[in-house]
This record gives C-alpha cells, structure tokens and sequence, in this order.
C-alpha cells in the first residue's frame, strides 16, 4: 500500500508514519504544503492520501477565520477532489467537535469539510483530545507541563469531558481502516472518558487547576461511541498517566531542529 501524509510533521502525522515503517510492508511520501499537488499525485501514485494537517487552535481559529477555513475546509476539499479525480482513496482526520458545528469556527470549518467530502467515499476519523509526543509540543499535555514549569494555574473549560487518547492508538486504528479500505465516520478514541481537570492532572499531577468559562465556547460534551473501532480492531489504549514516561523517553527526537 502507498500512502501520501500531508501533516506528517504534526502529532498524529508523525505517529503514523512510525506505524506505517514498523510494518515495513508500505510506501509512504510526504506532502508537503508548498508542493504541486496535482503533480505530485501523478508521480507518486498514491493508494491513500491522508490530510492530516489542519489549523487545530481553537482560539486562534477564532482569530483568523480565513486561515481556519482555508487550512481546514478549502485545501483538504480541493486536495480530495485531486484524488477522486485519480481513483486515490482520501482520509481526512476531523474532530468531534464537528458534531456541534454552530459552537466556534472550528467546529464549522470541520464540519464544512466533513460534509462536502463524505459523499465521496472519504474515509473520516473523528478525533478529540489526541495527546502523544508532538514535536511541535502543542498538544494539551505539554500546556500542562509548561504551566507547572511556569508555576501558574492551568485554565480548563468548566464541565469538559472527553476521552483522551494516545496519537499511537489513533495511528494503529488509521492504517487499519486503510488497509480494510474503509470509508465513512469513525469514532477514534480511548473507552475511558474523564473530565478535562482528570486529563491535566494524570498528564502531570503536580499541576494547579482553575476551572471556568474558555475564552471561545467548547462543547463540552467530547464523549464518542467507540463500540464500532473496538469491534473491529480492539486496543488497550494507553493512559495520558503514561505522558512523562513516553516524553522523557523520546526526548532526543523531540529537539526542535
């Protein structure tokens, strides 16, 4: 199988490229944003292309409307249209915030994206609280270790929960969907769901909490039906307890270049 990432310097990119070189069965390229991407297709000859790239800041999406839209609903839409066109089956990874799509102009722009490609047989994990070793460090368990660095509370939004989950549990089930050449929504996503305040402190307990009103309204309830991946593929996720081990491990690759 050849499989194209666009986004695999990100969290869950670069998680899934390791899954794809440990099963040493598979072709993978990197997509890069400045490249040609018709031309691209065309060389390459790709199986799958996943666009997992995006503009995933909540508030700074609120920020900048125009790059929210195009990072997440322009691009990968023109980028799925280049593969249909070439009998490339796409993958675009969405959240569950998508599911309350009038909430910020994330959610929108997901859900915007979501709805004009899943006629087309694009396969659509939805994804939420995916924590892993970041080279970027954005994910919210590195918030939570610069603010103890920082000695300064942590703000979570009042009443959140979710099922937080390991980048690597994500890449598992991706290659797997791809290979059965599934399409559609899944819900990816560990079983255990917690509050956002449990999340921070089994990331790091040494963390201090302040619970409240976020600067842009979340929905709050992240929980998913994950009945549908566990019977197809089951997985004992990790814990995000697991956080400082993983990191303090992987430091070495985590040196920004």
């Amino acid at each position: 199988m050849k499989i194209a990432i666009l986004g695999a310097h990100g969290l869950i990119g670069s998680h899934l490229c390791r899954e794809i070189f440990a099963q040493g069965v598979h072709s993978l390229r990197v997509i890069n944003r400045g490249d040609n991407h018709a031309e691209f297709l065309d060389e390459f000859k790709p199986d799958w292309v996943v666009h997992a790239g995006g503009f995933n800041n909540v508030d700074r999406c609120e920020e900048d409307h125009e790059r929210a839209m195009w990072d997440n609903f322009h691009q990968p839409v023109a980028l799925q249209f280049l593969c249909e066109n070439n009998n490339i089956k796409f993958c675009y990874l969405s959240s569950i915030y998508a599911f309350d799509a009038h909430k910020n102009i994330y959610a929108s722009s997901k859900w915007a994206c979501e709805q004009s490609i899943l006629h087309t047989g694009a396969l659509i994990p939805r994804l939420c609280w995916v924590w892993g070793e970041d080279p970027k460090q954005k994910c919210f368990p590195y918030q939570v270790r610069r603010a103890v660095e920082a000695k300064r509370p942590l703000p979570v939004a009042k009443g959140q929960i979710g099922q937080p989950t390991w980048a690597g549990d994500i890449a598992y089930w991706l290659v797997r969907l791809m290979q059965a050449g599934e399409h559609g929504i899944w819900n990816l996503a560990a079983s255990e769901a917690m509050p956002k305040e449990m999340f921070a402190s089994l990331a790091d307990p040494r963390v201090e909490i302040t619970v409240g009103q976020m600067k842009t309204p979340r929905m709050l309830d992240c929980r998913m039906d994950t009945t549908q991946i566990q019977q197809w593929f089951p997985r004992d996720c990790k814990s995000p307890s697991e956080f400082g081990k993983i990191i303090d491990a992987s430091q070495v690759l985590l040196m920004p270049n």
